[in-house]
């Protein structure tokens, strides 16, 4: 694994500073629906529990020198956790915006799935390279802005 795909996959992966599918596929290969994110129980949705979320993800997503497929594989499976606690939480002047976020990392852990969480066959093919870019491009100004100043994080 070179240290060089690692840096990518965590910069498309969480990039979490920069602007997808709908519904696309978690780890398992099942279908996730992100199109309406569900609040949670009640219709009420946690601002606290979005920035636990979220702070789980920035951790999760950070760069790293080297990653095995293993490795990865329980990187991305663990954040989909976190991604579902975001999404359900996700106050309503960011949740369409990530929700989509969402629904294109649902749809880049399926890509990786697809070569066993090798980030080094992701990104030796251009469809690999541009599909963690365009994942990374998801992430809006706003979910950025909303998780420094309403979260007090940082990336």
């Amino acid at each position: 694994m070179t240290s060089v795909a690692t840096r990518l996959v965590a910069v498309a992966c969480a990039l979490v500073v920069t602007g997808g599918a709908v519904a696309a596929c978690g780890s398992s290969g099942n279908a996730v629906d992100r199109t309406a994110p569900p609040a949670t129980s009640g219709g009420v949705r946690s601002e606290a529990a979005f920035c636990e979320g979220m702070g789980h993800l920035i951790r999760l997503l950070a760069p790293q020198d080297t990653s095995s497929p293993a490795e990865t594989e329980a990187q991305f499976s663990e954040a989909a956790g976190w991604f579902d606690q975001a999404n359900r939480n996700a106050p309503a002047d960011i949740a369409e915006d990530f929700a989509a976020y969402a629904a294109a990392y649902d749809e880049y852990t399926h890509y990786l799935s697809t070569v066993g969480f090798n980030l080094d066959t992701v990104f030796s093919t251009q469809k690999g390279t541009d599909l963690a870019i365009d994942t990374s491009h998801t992430i809006t100004p706003a979910l950025v802005q909303h998780a420094e100043q309403q979260c007090g994080l940082s990336f």
